[in-house]
C-alpha cells in the first residue's frame, strides 16, 4: 500500500495499481484514514500523457463516490469503471488521484498542514492486450551509448531495474534501479554513460519487469 503523510492526514490506499476492463466491469479501491484527524477526499482520473492540473479529468473513468468524508480510522471503498471504451484496441493509461479537499489550514506549532494528494497508475485494457518490449543500443548525438526500450505492444510494460554487462564477462557496464513504465506504443531510453566505441561486441541485459525476469543479448551499432 502507498503511504502518504502531511501534517494533517495519513492515508493508505489499496491496490496501488488499478486495472480496469474495457467492457465496463467495475473494480474497487479502498482508502483508509489512519490518522487522528477527519478529512474530506476527492477522487478523479486524468490522461497519463496530459495529467497537468489545468487538464479536465477523464470523464470516461467513473468513480463512486467522487467525494467523501473520512473520520479518524475510517475506510471508504470506491467503485471504478470505464465507460465508452469497449471498442479500444490498445490500452489506455491514466493517473488516478486521491486528493484532500483543501480546508482551513492550521498551524501545528512550527509546521503548516498542506493538502494531501496521492497518484496511482490506472490502465483500461482491451481483451488479450499485451506488451511487446524491444531493447536496443543506439548512439546519442554526443557519441554515447543509450539503451532504448520500445513497447510495440498494446499494453503497458514496467521495468523495475536492469543491468548491462559486457558480453566478454569483463564487467558491469551500467545499472539502473529506478522503476519506469513504458506505455503501449511508446519508447523510453537510458544513457549508459559510456562511449559507444568502448562497447566491443554484444552486451547482456538482465531486467526485472512486469513480465518477470528478462535476459537478452544486444548488439551495439557498428559492432
Amino acid at each position: 500500500m502507498p503511504f502518504a503523510q502531511s501534517q494533517a492526514t495519513t492515508l493508505t490506499v489499496s491496490p496501488t495499481l488499478i486495472e480496469l476492463n474495457a467492457d465496463g466491469q467495475a473494480a474497487t479501491v479502498t482508502v483508509k484514514n489512519t490518522d487522528n484527524n477527519a478529512t474530506t477526499l476527492q477522487v478523479l482520473a486524468k490522461s497519463w500523457e496530459r495529467s497537468e492540473s489545468q487538464i479536465p479529468h477523464a470523464t470516461e473513468i467513473f468513480a463512486v463516490p467522487p467525494i467523501f468524508d473520512l473520520p479518524p480510522g475510517g475506510e471508504q471503498t470506491i467503485r471504478l469503471a470505464a465507460r465508452g471504451l469497449d471498442g479500444i484496441v490498445a490500452e489506455k493509461a491514466y493517473l488516478f488521484y486521491v486528493k484532500e479537499v483543501p480546508g482551513e489550514l492550521q498551524v501545528d506549532r512550527s509546521a503548516l498542514a498542506f493538502a494531501l494528494s496521492l497518484e496511482l497508475p490506472l490502465f483500461v485494457r482491451p481483451e488479450n492486450a499485451k506488451p511487446e518490449p524491444v531493447w536496443e543500443i543506439s548512439r546519442s548525438p554526443d557519441g554515447d551509448a543509450v539503451i532504448n526500450l520500445t513497447n510495440t505492444g498494446n499494453a503497458h510494460f514496467r521495468v523495475d531495474r536492469f543491468k548491462v554487462t559486457a558480453g566478454d564477462d569483463s564487467g558491469l557496464i551500467a545499472e539502473n534501479t529506478a522503476g519506469a513504465y513504458v506505455l503501449a506504443g511508446t519508447a523510453r531510453y537510458w544513457p549508459l554513460d559510456s562511449d559507444i566505441a568502448a562497447l566491443k561486441g554484444p552486451v547482456t541485459l538482465d531486467a526485472e519487469t512486469s513480465l518477470g525476469p528478462i535476459q537478452t543479448v544486444i548488439l551495439p551499432p557498428d559492432s
